[in-house]
C-alpha cells in the first residue's frame, strides 16, 4: 500500500481575549476587545458599529481569512511547518520575500543591504570606484577611458645607488 503523506500546518492561534495571533486567552491579562469592531470593553455579540480589524485597522473582523495578516501569519507558519525551522527564522524568510508597501522595486534594488555589514562576503566588494558620467563621456572623446580605481599609495624603493655606494665603500676598507 503507498500513501502520500503531508505535513500537518496547525490553524493560527488567536487570543479571544485581545484578538490577536500567537497566544491564547489564558496567557493574556489585558482587557476584553470586540473580535468585530475592534474596540475594547464590550463583547461582539452586543456589537452594532461598523466592522474593523484589530490586526490590520481594515473593513472585516478580526477573525476573517481575508485579512492580510491572518494570511501573513499563515504563511510563516507553514514554512515554520515545512522547513522545521523557528518561528523568528520563518518570520525573518517570509519578511524578506514580502514588499515593503510605499517602496518602488528601483528603490529596492538600489538599496544595500550590507552597508553595516562585517562580513568577510561583504568585504572584498568594498572597492570603490569612480564613475564616469554620462555626459561627460558624450561631449568629450578623451573621457571613454575607463574608471580610475582608487588606489594604496605605492611604497619607495630603497636608493640603490646609495647600497652600490655603501657596498664599494666596505670592499676598500
Amino acid at each position: 500500500m503507498n500513501l502520500a503523506v503531508r505535513p500537518f500546518i496547525p490553524n493560527l492561534l488567536r487570543c479571544f481575549q485581545c484578538q490577536r495571533f500567537g497566544h491564547s486567552k489564558t496567557n493574556y491579562r489585558g482587557t476584553l476587545t470586540c473580535d468585530r469592531c475592534a474596540e475594547k470593553g464590550h463583547d461582539s455579540q452586543q456589537c452594532t458599529t461598523p466592522e474593523k480589524c484589530v490586526n490590520c485597522s481594515s473593513d472585516h473582523t478580526s477573525f476573517s481569512r481575508l485579512c492580510p495578516r491572518w494570511k501573513l501569519e499563515k504563511d510563516i507558519i507553514t514554512i515554520k511547518t515545512k522547513e522545521q525551522i523557528s518561528y523568528p527564522e520563518a518570520k525573518r524568510k517570509i519578511m524578506a520575500q514580502t514588499p515593503t508597501p510605499g517602496v518602488s522595486y528601483s528603490t529596492a534594488v538600489k538599496q544595500s543591504y550590507c552597508e553595516n555589514c562585517s562580513c568577510k562576503n561583504c568585504a572584498k566588494f568594498a572597492i570603490q570606484i569612480n564613475p564616469v558620467k554620462p555626459s561627460d563621456s558624450d561631449t568629450d572623446p578623451s573621457a571613454n577611458s575607463a574608471p580610475e580605481v582608487n588606489e594604496l599609495p605605492k611604497r619607495k624603493k630603497p636608493n640603490q645607488n646609495l647600497n652600490v655606494h655603501l657596498k664599494n665603500k666596505f670592499l676598500k676598507s
